[in-house]
């Protein structure tokens, strides 16, 4: 007996300690069906002195998500059918657990979380990628926002139920990242993976095809008759004055040997500058009225791009009593989101979208594209800069003028310490059709 016992109590205790042990699986139910963005939650309890240290998904047999904790709680997107789901669990000692469930997934199912339509998760891309998701709350509360984060850094955000863009990603293989928040808080998310196999610059490339026949306005940067002013650039056209020049034909830097430079500075914080050139007056008439579609392209160059408070693009056309100007900024220093202008409010619009710093003594890519529709709203299509390029897809109706004409806009902000700073314009040119 006294050679048993020992053993007996040894194999008491080893049956205690392994009944604490378990994996349990709580979504998605074995034999539910399921829409393409399937919630799963799961949680692992270790056996006593030795804690989970993971916890993987796999779907089908293939690898999927791994978290390094012992609860799990992620969106997967996955193709319609029956699939085979498991969850294993890892102790610090190499101890696994293991649950299968079987579910039906089909596409176009209504039921909460995140859904990341483009890219499908193990997709091969170029970049920019089409990022293309929607949410539907858990809750009774409607969805606020949505953010995509790319190897967990945050690159966009759009205040809505639904979110398409376009990001740029390096070559290799990232984790896209999407959540959605309600109104009240609740967070969800879903996570693919996308190998990125080129960089290109299909990104500065228009959403709409070009016609033979489009009015193109190329070199403006080369042309006469541009005019400056401060004050009227300012809050309700009354704002602070300043100094400020304009040298065309410059060398250098430059890429095609004559480009513009730019310099403001003054005393007054926040000081903003407004140069524009008109490219169509009153007398040109039926040929503003036949134009609805713009393309505004240019290269910019700047020393600091720390310095500028924002920098403006703006397309205005004015034509039949309708003003339409469909004013573009980046908001580097206070959001580092792309604003849209709202004509009727006279306010500025953060957009959500993502506008990275420009590149330092570089030239960079500018790129918007915006119509008049045909029943007079003024539709914001994209913005590009340096191949980054973000679908906007916002409306707004214009206000009334009595002027006639298109003329293009460009716009430099002072900080609020008024530092003085030069920036330079190069093959700038609008397309209109």
């Amino acid at each position: 007996m006294r050679r048993i016992l020992p053993l007996f109590v040894g194999t008491l205790l080893l049956a205690s300690t392994s009944a604490f042990a378990s994996l349990t699986v709580t979504a998605p139910t074995s034999g539910s069906t399921n829409p393409t963005s399937v919630h799963f939650v799961a949680s692992a309890t270790p056996s006593t002195g030795h804690p989970i240290s993971s916890l993987i998904l796999y779907v089908d047999g293939v690898n999927k998500y791994t978290t390094y904790s012992a609860t799990l709680d992620h969106y997967q997107t996955i193709a319609s059918g029956l699939h085979t789901i498991t969850i294993k669990s890892w102790d610090s000692i190499g101890t696994i657990q293991r649950q299968d469930v079987t579910i039906n997934v089909v596409s176009g199912t209504t039921a909460a979380g995140v859904t990341v339509t483009s890219p499908s998760s193990g997709t091969t891309s170029g970049s920019p990628v089409h990022v293309v998701a929607s949410a539907k709350s858990s809750t009774s509360y409607a969805i606020d926002s949505m953010i995509a984060y790319v190897d967990k850094v945050k690159v966009y955000t759009v205040y809505a139920a639904a979110m398409d863009t376009n990001l740029t990603m390096t070559p290799g293989t990232h984790d896209l990242m999407i959540k959605s928040w309600d109104k009240s808080g609740v967070i969800q998310q879903t996570d693919v993976t996308v190998t990125v196999n080129t960089t290109t610059s299909s990104g500065d490339a228009p959403s709409t095809s070009i016609p033979s026949n489009a009015t193109v306005f190329s070199n403006i940067d080369q042309m006469s008759g541009w005019q400056t002013c401060d004050a009227c650039a300012g809050a309700g056209g009354a704002g602070p004055t300043g100094s400020d020049s304009m040298t065309q034909n410059q060398s250098s830097p430059s890429l095609d040997g004559k480009s513009m430079k730019f310099w403001i500075g003054g005393s007054t914080p926040y000081t903003d500058y407004l140069f524009h050139k008109t490219l169509l007056s009153e007398s040109q008439l039926t040929q503003n009225r036949n134009l609805h579609h713009f393309i505004y392209d240019t290269w910019m160059y700047v020393q600091d791009p720390t310095v500028p408070q924002n920098i403006e693009w703006d397309i205005n056309q004015f034509v039949d009593g309708k003003s339409f100007i469909l004013g573009t900024q980046c908001a580097w220093r206070s959001s580092h989101t792309w604003d849209i202008w709202d004509n009727v409010n006279s306010r500025w619009v953060d957009t959500g979208v993502y506008c990275a710093l420009p590149k330092a003594y570089a030239w960079n890519h500018v790129v918007i594209e915006a119509e008049r529709t045909s029943d007079n709203q003024m539709h914001y299509i994209s913005v590009s800069l340096n191949g980054d390029k973000h679908i906007i897809n916002k409306y707004y109706p214009p206000k009334s003028t009595s002027w006639s004409g298109v003329t293009v806009n460009y716009q430099m902000d002072g900080n609020s310490k008024m530092q003085s700073y030069t920036t330079w314009l190069d093959k700038f040119t609008l397309t209109a059709w």
